[in-house]
C-alpha cells in the first residue's frame, strides 16, 4: 500500500516545522488511519468483531484507491493508495 510520504510538514527539533519525506511520515499516516478505524469500531462500540489485525488489513486494502490500468498487487503500489474514507466505506 502507498501512503502520503513526500514533502510532509512535520514537527522538527528546535520547536520548528520542516518538510520530511520517506517511510516515517507514510507509516505515521497509516497508523493514524488504523487508530481512527479502531476508535470507530471499538470505542464507539459499533463493529466489535471488525478490530482483529487480519480484518483491519483487509479493510485497509479493500478501501485503497486503485487505477484501472494497473494490476494489483504490484511491486510499486502494492494494493493501491491509502484511502481512509474508502476503508470506512467497506463497513457498509
Amino acid at each position: 500500500m502507498v501512503a502520503p510520504g513526500v514533502n510532509i510538514i512535520a514537527p522538527y527539533p528546535g520547536n520548528t516545522y520542516a518538510t520530511i519525506t520517506g517511510t516515517s511520515p507514510a507509516a505515521a499516516h497509516t497508523c493514524g488511519a488504523v487508530a481512527l478505524f479502531m476508535q470507530y469500531v471499538l470505542e464507539d462500540i459499533r463493529y466489535m468483531d471488525k478490530a482483529f489485525v487480519s480484518k483491519i488489513r483487509t479493510y485497509l486494502t479493500a478501501g485503497a484507491t486503485r487505477d484501472i490500468n494497473i494490476t494489483y498487487p504490484n511491486s510499486s503500489y502494492g494494493y493501491g493508495i491509502l484511502n481512509i474514507r474508502g476503508m470506512f466505506d467497506q463497513l457498509k
